[in-house]
């Protein structure tokens, strides 16, 4: 008996090794048996993955039902009617548009141009799918990179898609005591790891954060500050006045906290990375909710906030924080110095000229403009005081006042702190400190495609501007687009980075 187990043991771990990125482990046995005929029917590999598999309607000369099938690099249509066999296999790379239409019968965008009966997922689906496929075809098609390195082409665009579903016990070592049920863990769908994927991308792209943040788990919850840290056209109004109190969607991700206000979006949103928090506290309950936090930042800043939910999706966010706080304390080590760079801790330090962070070529070359009619001065004063207020840089709060202040203009100073943290290049300055003067360091006195073109481009940048008549003011353009083309070899440069740069250098 214990041989035939172990036998049993044995052969469901070969079998879990070569069903490695297949759908033989999905959880759903209908997506299994479509994924079988699917590879079957047109004579593809079994690490060709499913998304998903639709009864639709294939129209040509005659109408041929039967099933669409959806994958990772290709659509397929299947029918055997009445002894016709229609077989129709489209890779995603191939697909130049895809329309909504009417079919002959509907009267609603039911049908896509290979006519498909109606599911909206469906659309979404090859349009996800054939933007991911493009992605890839142009990485395995592009010119040799302009720096001359070569191109590693990593197939993560979507194998990290599947990863995601769940963790297969093919992935780590087999013990041969563990149960054959153990080994043949099953995993998701492709089609939600697709899922997660489209939600992780809209998070990032409203938050501006980085490509590696991913959406952990989110609440509806009430956003306030406390009375002192009101400013003080606001302390005079009562704490439930609605200007102090936002209700909004609060989200974790692996590095950041992030809330936005839902009734409207201009009201009040906060991008706040974990790292930057020294201490969270859960307060007694109160009207708002049995569940709040109190979340003390890197300025001294204190954020409250109610969640709004029942007891266990409150404890189940409590808990992710608690671990993602964990995982980035070591960061906390390395912001003191980042902080330095930053003119908003100088400003509200007030330091002497001397003492200030490195700023553009405007401090010693002149800014563009006549001081006096841009009024620098009173806007700074102006941001000075929304600092003092809603917090800075890495803890800064967006209020209505921030938009507000932008659309007046920045002072010249700030102006590079405010693009950086607005853009989101901010926290991938913290993350890669260093990182400039290291790829200067390992490619110091190579050249290649890119630093001979930019070398031609140089004199042409903003010539009109005296910083880029003189050596240093040239050598400080030189050093970002040649840093920034080994960086990323694959852009490498192109004409008009130059003049981009030479402004952003101002």
């Amino acid at each position: 008996m214990e041989r035939e187990e172990w036998v049993a043991t044995k052969i469901n771990s070969m079998v879990t090794r070569n069903d490695k990125g297949t759908d033989e482990i999905s959880s759903d046995e209908k997506l299994r048996q479509a994924s079988r005929s699917f590879r079957q029917i047109f004579d593809l590999p079994a690490t060709e993955r499913l998304v998903n598999f639709y009864s639709c309607a294939y129209h040509k000369r005659i109408m041929s039902q039967g099933w669409l099938y959806i994958s990772e690099n290709y659509v397929a249509f299947y029918s055997f009617l009445l002894g016709i066999e229609t077989k129709l296999l489209i890779e995603l790379k191939d697909i130049q548009d895809l329309r909504k239409e009417k079919s002959k019968r509907g009267v609603f965008a039911d049908a896509l141009r290979v006519v498909t009966k109606g599911k909206e997922e469906t659309y979404d689906l090859l349009v996800q799918l054939t933007s991911l496929a493009m992605k890839r075809l142009l990485k395995n098609t592009a010119l040799e990179p302009a720096p001359g390195m070569s191109i590693a082409i990593h197939d993560s665009d979507i194998d990290s898609i599947s990863e995601k579903g769940g963790d297969t016990a093919s992935a780590r070592s087999i013990d041969l005591s563990t149960s054959p049920q153990e080994i043949r863990r099953l995993v998701q769908p492709l089609k939600q790891g697709l899922a997660e994927q489209k939600r992780d991308e809209s998070f990032r792209s409203q938050f501006n954060l980085p490509i590696s943040e991913h959406l952990e788990v989110e609440i509806t919850a009430t956003f306030s500050l406390p009375k002192e840290q009101i400013g003080s056209d606001e302390a005079v109004t009562s704490q439930t006045d609605s200007d102090t109190f936002h209700t909004g969607r609060l989200s974790l991700s692996d590095a950041y906290l992030t809330f936005i206000s839902i009734e409207n979006t201009a009201t009040c949103s906060l991008v706040l990375p974990l790292y930057t928090i020294r201490r969270v506290e859960r307060l007694n309950a109160t009207r708002q909710a049995v569940y709040s936090l109190s979340i003390v930042t890197w300025h001294q800043m204190r954020l409250i906030f109610h969640l709004n939910a029942a007891k266990t999706p409150c404890e189940q966010f409590c808990n992710v924080l608690k671990v993602n706080l964990r995982n980035q304390v070591k960061y906390m080590k390395s912001l003191k110095s980042f902080l330095a760079t930053c003119y908003s801790e100088a400003l509200l330090l007030g330091k002497n000229e001397e003492e200030l962070p490195p700023c553009g070529l405007g401090v010693q070359f002149g800014f563009p403009g006549d001081p006096k009619k841009l009024k620098d001065r009173s806007k700074t004063r102006l941001w000075r005081q929304y600092f003092e207020e809603h917090g800075r840089n890495l803890t800064v709060i967006q209020l209505p006042t921030f938009g507000k202040l932008v659309r007046v203009g920045l002072p010249n100073r700030l102006r590079g702190e405010i693009w950086e943290y607005c853009s989101g290049s901010m926290y991938l300055r913290f993350m890669n400190q260093g990182l400039y003067e290291r790829l200067h360091r390992e490619y110091a006195g190579k050249t290649s495609v890119s630093t001979e073109e930019i070398e031609k481009d140089l004199n042409r940048s903003l010539p009109e501007y005296p910083a880029y008549q003189t050596p240093q003011g040239i050598d400080k353009l030189r050093r970002v687009l040649t840093g920034y083309s080994w960086k990323d070899p694959e852009l490498g440069y192109c004409q008009a980075m130059n003049i981009v740069t030479s402004a952003i250098l101002m």
